[in-house]
């Protein structure tokens, strides 16, 4: 598996995302000079692509409260409706009594 497609696996192949990293790192410690411009090319691609997931990660952590949040609402909402409908089916367990 290249490089790029074990960074585009969608996660399901985590050690060729480490050995990518692993590799990409030991890239790195050349002498940016050694480095052929396709090299470097390709080791910004693959940075950028680390930065992009990461970038989704905190968007994804940032969005997470407001998700809580919604669903909080939520079972408050329906909490609030079963309360109502019992009271109502209380009320007409009365008048037929």
């Amino acid at each position: 598996m290249s490089r790029t497609a074990a960074l585009h696996d969608g996660g399901r192949h985590k050690s060729h995302k480490i050995f990518v990293i692993s590799t990409m790192a030991k890239d790195m410690k050349k002498d940016a000079t050694d480095l052929s411009i396709e090299e470097k090319l390709k080791n910004l691609y693959q940075l950028q692509t680390m930065l992009s997931e990461i970038d989704k990660i905190k968007t994804l952590r940032g969005e997470l409260p407001l998700e809580v949040q919604d669903l909080e609402d939520e079972i408050e909402g329906l909490s609030t409706r079963i309360d109502t409908r019992r009271d109502r089916g209380a009320e007409c367990g009365h008048c037929h009594a």
